[in-house]
């Protein structure tokens, strides 16, 4: 939660406009963009994870 908490201050904000100065601000990700960008990630990540330890579960049962 911390780590989201920078997106709404005025300096991360500048640092983006920085960045790409012709930015409007519906360029700028909001803070729930964001969030949902993150959980959705940690969900495809997770999906993935679980994914390959079932499949190499079923393969070292398949050796043994």
């Amino acid at each position: 939660a911390k780590s989201l908490a920078v997106v709404n201050k005025a300096t991360f904000r500048n640092c983006l406009v920085a960045m790409r100065p012709s930015a409007t601000k519906a360029d700028i990700p909001s803070t729930h963009d964001i969030t949902v960008f993150i959980h959705n990630s940690f969900l495809d990540f997770f999906k993935q994870i679980k994914s390959e330890i079932q499949v190499s579960h079923v393969y070292f049962h398949k050796l043994h």
